[in-house]
């Protein structure tokens, strides 16, 4: 009774402990999709069965594309060039990017099985597709009359010229179910790209965070649309939130810059900040809190995040990043921690370590803290 008696204080206090740890258990796992000696990767687009779409380049060499579904990574074909770069899934398995034919000209191509469409085998210069909704419409951009390019949407019935919001060029980068879409057009006059939204015929300028250019990136369901805007004066850029007619700064690490590159219809946002030259975290934004993702992550996994380029409604995100240990970089799927194994509410710790304190089972007790590092 008296070992027992001096022991249960110490128990009580670590009870009292296991909540802050069980608190600072990761909050996504990592699933490392394809890892190598790659000078840059990019995890570009995911759908709602964790699919995952992305590319890597080297030095000497060119894009490769690649697709993660049902736990293979499979690289893409081409136009019969040596390019292809992915951008974005749908839900039917639908990838739109572009690829170089074998005379070295850069195509906008959607992905279904097997099947490559070059979906603008007219063009004499270079296109790209870089979003799709679960209908099959794809939007990126076409060359033009003007020897410059302007935001496209690609149909079964054809293509569409969306025009400029007055300039010479214009990208669409985004576009979901309801048809709307997003992305940069060249105002009239001097170069000045700004963010739109083209619905119903009709392209608007969402304005900026008050520099002089805006660009929008993602759409949801709501119409909520995400993007990165210059800030007044010398500020630098940051990543936008736009909702209802007006235009949210989301912030950045440190001060520095920013660039939000997906969204989901929770409203979650994902990117890129800036933290000094060529040093990037990856990033998330909701609840109008800012996170490192680096931070929400398992530091033992030896891998640093660098880039997030998409996010699904479940909550996963298209990542990227390298490790530290190995020296490779990598395109990367994060889950988040409602898919692992559940973490115990702090009633159960307490409950469990008066239990061991009851029996005396000393050693079950560490093995239980030792596994939360």
């Amino acid at each position: 009774m008296r070992q027992l008696a001096r022991s249960l204080p110490a128990l009580l206090l670590c009870a009292a402990c296991l909540p802050a740890l069980a608190a600072q258990a990761p909050r996504y796992r990592i699933t490392t999709i394809l890892a190598g000696q790659f000078d840059y990767v990019e995890a570009t687009g995911i759908n709602s069965r964790g699919d995952v779409v992305g590319g890597t380049y080297v030095t000497g060499q060119e894009w490769r594309g690649y697709l993660f579904a049902d736990g293979r990574t499979t690289q893409l074909g081409s136009l019969g060039g040596q390019y292809t770069r992915v951008q974005a899934i749908n839900e039917a398995r639908q990838i739109v990017g572009e690829s170089k034919t074998p005379d070295g000209i850069s195509h906008a191509v959607m992905f279904s099985g097997a099947t490559v469409t070059n979906l603008t085998p007219w063009a004499l210069r270079e296109s790209g597709a870089s979003a799709i909704n679960n209908a099959g419409t794809a939007v990126g951009a076409i060359p033009c009359d003007c020897l410059d390019f302007h935001a496209a949407r690609f149909m079964r019935g054809g293509v569409s010229d969306l025009g400029t919001l007055g300039g010479k060029s214009s990208n669409a980068d985004g576009i979901n179910n309801a048809g709307q879409i997003v992305g940069w057009a060249a105002l009239a006059g001097p170069y000045t790209p700004r963010a739109f939204l083209y619905e119903q015929g009709r392209m608007r300028d969402l304005g900026t965070l008050g520099g002089e250019w805006s660009s929008a990136s993602a759409i949801n369901e709501a119409g909520h649309v995400a993007g990165s805007s210059a800030l007044g004066g010398q500020a630098g850029d940051h990543a936008f939130l736009y909702v209802n007619g007006v235009m949210s700064d989301l912030g950045a690490l440190s001060g520095m810059d920013s660039a939000a590159r997906g969204m989901n219809n929770a409203g979650q946002v994902v990117g890129l900040s800036y933290q000094g030259w060529d040093i990037n975290e990856a990033v998330l934004w909701e609840g109008g809190s800012l996170f490192n993702l680096n931070s929400l992550i398992d530091p033992a996994s030896g891998w640093h995040l660098t880039d997030a380029g998409a996010i699904n409604d479940l909550g996963q995100i298209a990542a990227s990043g390298c490790h530290q240990g190995l020296g490779v970089c990598g395109m990367l799927r994060l889950d988040p921690a409602a898919s692992m194994a559940p973490v115990p509410e702090a009633s159960t710790w307490a409950m469990l370590a008066a239990g061991l304190a009851l029996v005396g089972v000393r050693g079950r007790r560490r093995r239980q803290e030792d596994s939360f590092h």
